[in-house]
């Protein structure tokens, strides 16, 4: 995953029923985006005014961050685990 920086690590909010219908590989590379956002706004270099001015999520602290990383893992648990291969 490339290294960006402030509105650049933006996720889009998805509707549970378009995350559903997400192949498996494309939640995982959501669940990457999620987590890389940062931890809030006090502790990220992103101008506050830049910040409100995009449509998405950018911090873990927001309820947004909270309700997309759980619906996103509910979804994933409803998938079928394959193990790793041992290597």
């Amino acid at each position: 995953m490339k290294r960006k920086t402030g509105v650049g690590r933006l996720v889009q909010p998805v509707a549970l029923d378009g995350l559903r219908r997400m192949p498996t590989k494309a939640l995982l590379a959501r669940l990457a985006r999620l987590r890389f956002c940062e931890q809030s706004l006090d502790t990220s270099d992103t101008a506050p005014e830049e910040a409100q001015a995009v449509d998405g999520i950018l911090f873990k602290d927001t309820a947004e961050w909270g309700r997309a990383f759980d619906e996103l893992k509910m979804v994933l648990a409803e998938r079928e685990h394959v193990p790793r291969a041992k290597g």
